[in-house]
């Protein structure tokens, strides 16, 4: 199981002071994680969304809604992918890797 971890910070203008341990950390623990080395993970740059978009090793990229921890797509490439990210919003991706090709989706 993949967990992806966020942790909360509190800037030193919100009343934080800096050397400071942040507040809490929250954890969610993601279905279907890849079976191999991950590449690259991406969240959505959309602040409003919760997609996580991850590639890896296992030729696949995968899709997370982190919001629920649930598989939203998988894309399999020919070879391992080593990168992927978000086109200007989370409405479209784009990954390559070994196989020398961009794939959109």
């Amino acid at each position: 199981v993949l967990s992806v971890a966020c942790v909360l910070r509190q800037s030193p203008e919100a009343g934080g002071s800096k050397g400071r341990e942040p507040p809490g950390q929250m954890t969610t623990k993601l279905a279907h994680p890849p079976l191999d080395c991950i590449s690259r993970v991406r969240f959505a740059p959309d602040a409003n969304s919760s997609l996580l978009l991850v590639s890896s090793w296992d030729a696949h990229t995968r899709l997370y809604n982190v919001a629920n921890g649930s598989l939203v797509g998988i894309h399999k490439h020919p070879l391992a992918v080593l990168d992927c990210t978000f086109l200007e919003d989370h409405h479209m991706a784009v990954s390559g890797g070994l196989a020398r090709e961009v794939l959109s989706w």
